[in-house]
Parts: C-alpha cells; structure tokens; sequence
C-alpha cells in the first residue's frame, strides 16, 4: 500500500531507511506552513503528470541526504515554493524547481533539470551532475530575478540550450564542464538583462549584462526578504 508523508502547521518528522513506489495523483511528501522534515536514505519513485513528488510550500524546511526522488514523467520530483529553503547532500533527483525559495545542492546528481525563478537562490557546492535524460528539457533555467550559482556545474549533452538565463537573472559558477566534450559546445542563452560568468571558460567568461568577474559572496542573497529583487538588481548593475 502506498504511503503519503503530510507536514502541517510547523510539524516537525524525519523520513529515513525507507523506500516508497507511488503512483497517486497526488505529492508522495508534502512539507507545509512553516514545518521542518529531515530524510536521509530515502528511495522514492514516483509516476504521475501533475505534481512534484516532494513538495516544500510556505516557509517550509527539507533536509535531504544520501537519498534517490526519481519522477520520469510530468512535474519536478522536487519544488520548493513560497520562501521555503532546502539542503540536499549526495542525493540523486530526477529534478530541482525552486519557486521563491532557496536550494543548497553539495555532490548531487540532477537526471533532468534545474530551474530557479522568482527571486530564488540554487547553490552549488562542491558539484552537480546534470545528467540530461529529458530531450524536452534544458539543464538549467534561470528566471526573474533568479541565481544559480557556486562552484561547479557538469553536464552531459548539447541541447538547444543548455543554460537559459532570463529576466534579470544571474548564472555564476567557477567551472562549467561537458563531460565527453568540449564545453564550448554548450549553448548558453542569456537575454540583455541576465548575466552569465564562468570563472574556468577564459574566452567565454561572460554573457549579458556581465560586466565584470563576480565572487560567489557577490550573488548568494537572502531569499527570504522583501529585498531580494533589490539585491539581485545591485548585483547585475541595474
């Protein structure tokens, strides 16, 4: 029988050494209104069109470490919303949304892609692997007001585009690797207001509104106040 986790009204739980299938049309794990979920060793799958199969809303917390969250069809296995933070360490995801919140990646492993949009914050550490198994799909997307950024960012293909950075966004890694190839064959978008820096690529080191070499202390703002907009506005000289 499938088992669905549900964190409400600043709830508090930890999800470890388990496995689940689920195939409801509905979220496997839902973290909501200011609750705080810890999981470690956790292998979900998941199969349905509509919604993430972990799911962080509302100043909610996730802390995820050595764990798989695979989701082959439809939404993001996981998306944060509304001001909500997660750290994820040495985990294998199917895909990473954050929507006005923040993600701290250290060694993961993303099948399909991440995106970062409304004045959300992805950190890398150490490194992610972008292993681009979703041919509909980018390796990175970056919109309004959004940053990924940290120190390096692998991919595995060419797709048109690999990277897309939009919206007054801001894309800064120090090394950007195609694994098997030559990483100037990556097709990097940026629109007039965004900014693309890659500290490793020397003859491609900025794109946009890029206007000079950034440090990573330059583009980690706070998601979780009204001044992250400004922030990111001071950032990219606008």
């Amino acid at each position: 029988r499938e088992c669905r986790v549900e964190l409400n009204e600043k709830s508090q739980g930890t999800v470890s050494d388990t496995s689940m299938n689920f195939n409801s049309a509905t979220s496997a794990l839902v973290i909501n209104n200011g609750s705080h979920c810890e999981i470690s060793n956790l292998n979900l799958t998941a199969k349905y069109l509509e919604y993430s199969a972990v799911f962080v809303t509302k100043h909610s917390y996730l802390s995820m470490r050595n764990s798989t969250v695979q989701q082959k069809e439809g939404y993001f296995a996981v998306m944060l919303k509304d001001y909500s933070d997660m750290e994820m360490e040495y985990c294998d995801v199917s895909g990473v949304d954050a929507i006005s919140s923040k993600v701290k990646l250290t060694d993961c492993t993303v099948r399909e892609t991440i995106s970062s949009e409304n004045d959300s914050c992805v950190q890398i550490v150490d490194s992610v692997n972008l292993l681009g198994e979703n041919p509909n799909t980018v390796d990175v997307y970056i919109d309004n007001h959004s940053v990924v950024y940290g120190e390096k960012v692998c991919t595995n293909r060419v797709i048109n585009p690999n990277l897309k950075v939009v919206g007054k966004s801001v894309f800064n890694t120090q090394m950007l690797e195609y694994i098997g190839g030559d990483v100037k064959d990556l097709i990097i978008e940026v629109d007039g207001d965004s900014t693309f820096v890659c500290h490793s690529m020397h003859d491609i080191v900025e794109k946009g509104a890029a206007q000079k070499d950034m440090s990573a202390d330059e583009v980690a703002p706070r998601v979780d106040s009204q001044n992250t907009r400004q922030a990111l506005d001071n950032l990219i000289g606008l």
